[in-house]
């Protein structure tokens, strides 16, 4: 017996999001109620929405300079491909009150030469400034050269501001990815003075082939002109983070390098994301992964400073560190560690051995006391959901689901199929779950690494669970497991060769709800393919 769970894909990612609401009084300018009115605006002129709209099709605007007021309604992207994203160059823009909501994956061609692509933009150039939006979206762009972001790919020149955006949704694949990715950008080039990401938060996936992050992927230095004074401040990542075989991962920014006379202030923040990658020199910090400084910051003791941030995701990297990795800055021609930006009243669940070398940001393991000191430190900043530490204003805008950990889908195991004639086998695996209202949908992670050491990872879900499946001819139910599960439900790799031998697996289970997923810690297991029945 098998019972079907109707429910929405995590793929998808588009379970509601908190809706933005319309004034009473609209706002400057002139109005936009369709797709057509909507490429037809002036690139500097001042618009609002004042309808839902829907793309369809081929879409390019290439350039806006003006001001684009959502009002609180929604783009939907319905079969749409982006020519670099919904505009694709921002300069000098405000956009603001706006959902973006994709009806199924957005495909993407190229604008122009601009190697970068966003849901929102492709690039920002000039002054931009995006604020309350709400953008839920997957992606896959296959650009070993190009940047990813989910709401800008790419920014140059001028300043850049987030504040109070949203981007739930997966982007990339093991098959498909971009050079630099991140969950609200994908990476800055020259002459950025000021970038600045505040009360954000990011949900899904985002598998990179280069520097990958929660937020950011990579503020990279481009002669010595880079991003002069980075701001994260506020933000919440609850999204995956994996750079594949590239050097830096982590739960906020993948990489930071900052020019002679920068700073950069990375303050309260929270990761809840799982962070990895495979890198033989792979650096992975909860918060971030690799901080270079060319010359001295313009004052050590205020402009540099990594406080207040929290970690409780899972890492998995040759080096490793609970906040940020390593930090090298750049004097005389000579790469000494020190001085290291001011850290005080970083957290996490447990402190992770950081290998080789490591250059932790002072940091303290989680206790009950955490959140009195938090908020001695910070007044007003912190609260408890669910017995772990949020910002208060993403609770009071309802972005802090946290599945209780009795929720959480558990691994049982594995069945193996008999040999094809090919030399060929499957292995199914198997995970229990006691409550179907706990979830919006369920899955399992698989890495499978090989003796050689090869290395792939899957994300299976499932719109089936059972009551109980056959094993080796009896029937097996979720009680057998615990008294307390109901349901059953599997994950299965086919097609393995035999003559690989053992294969090392790696199973999380996952679970989805109100956007947020939770994955439960790795079990490993080691299967000899080609052992007899």
């Amino acid at each position: 017996m098998k019972k079907t769970w109707i429910w929405i894909l995590v793929c998808a990612l588009l379970v509601a999001v908190l809706p933005l609401s319309a004034g009473a009084q609209a706002p400057a300018g002139e109005p936009v109620a369709s797709a057509e009115e909507l490429a037809a605006m002036e690139p500097d002129g001042t618009y609002y929405l004042s309808a839902d709209v829907t793309v369809t099709g081929e879409w390019q605007y290439a350039e806006f300079k003006g001001t684009l007021d959502g009002n609180g309604h929604t783009i939907s992207l319905d079969g749409a491909t982006l020519s670099g994203g919904l505009f694709a160059i921002l300069n000098g823009a405000t956009v603001k009150n706006l959902s973006v909501q994709a009806l199924s994956d957005v495909a993407f061609t190229q604008y122009s030469t601009v190697d970068s692509f966003g849901v929102v933009a492709a690039r920002a150039i000039g002054d931009v400034t995006l604020q309350n939006l709400v953008v839920q979206a997957d992606a896959q762009v296959n650009s070993a050269s190009s940047d990813f972001g989910g709401l800008v790919g790419n920014a140059r020149y001028g300043s850049l501001s987030v504040s109070g955006c949203v981007y739930s949704g997966r982007i990339g694949s093991e098959d498909a990815r971009c050079r630099f990715t991140g969950g609200i950008l994908g990476s800055t080039w020259t002459g950025v003075t000021d970038l600045s990401i505040t009360n954000c938060v990011t949900y899904g996936a985002y598998i990179g082939l280069g520097y990958t992050g929660g937020l950011i992927g990579s503020v990279q230095e481009d002669g010595n002109q880079g991003v002069t004074n980075l701001t994260l401040q506020y933000n919440i990542n609850y999204a995956d983070v994996n750079a594949g075989d590239a050097e830096n991962a982590g739960g906020i920014i993948g990489y930071r390098c900052a020019p002679d006379g920068g700073s950069t202030r990375i303050l309260n923040n929270i990761n809840y994301g799982y962070v990895t990658c495979a890198a033989s020199n792979g650096k992975v910090g909860g918060i971030g992964g690799n901080f270079k400084q060319f010359g001295p910051p313009a004052d050590n003791d205020n402009d540099n400073e990594i406080s207040g941030n929290i970690n409780y995701g899972d890492m998995k990297s040759v080096q490793v560190s609970p906040i940020y990795n390593n930090f090298y800055y750049y004097y005389n021609n000579t790469w000494p560690r020190d001085p290291r930006p001011a850290a005080v009243n970083n957290y996490t669940v447990e402190m992770t051995d950081s290998g080789e070398n490591p250059v932790p940001v002072t940091t303290d393991v989680l206790n009950d006391g955490t959140l009195d000191a938090l908020n001695a430190a910070y007044p007003g900043t912190y609260a408890m959901l669910d017995g772990r530490i949020t910002l208060i204003w993403a609770l009071e805008a309802g972005y802090t689901a946290v599945l209780p950990a009795a929720q959480e889908p558990a691994y049982r195991g594995y069945q193996l199929s008999a040999p094809t004639e090919d030399g060929k086998r499957g292995i199914r695996f198997v995970a229990t779950l006691n409550d179907l209202d706990c979830a919006d949908a369920v899955g399992i992670q698989i890495r499978a690494i090989t003796a050689t050491g090869q290395s792939r990872l899957w994300l299976q879900d499932t719109d089936v669970v059972y009551t109980s499946v056959l094993a080796d001819g009896a029937r097996v139910t979720p009680a057998d497991f615990d008294p307390e599960d109901q349901y059953l439900y599997t994950a299965m790799l086919g097609n393995i060769p035999v003559s690989e031998g053992s294969i090392t697996f790696e199973i999380r289970t996952f679970v989805v709800k109100d956007r947020a997923t939770a994955y439960s810690p790795a079990t490993t297991v080691t299967v000899d393919m080609s052992a007899a029945e």
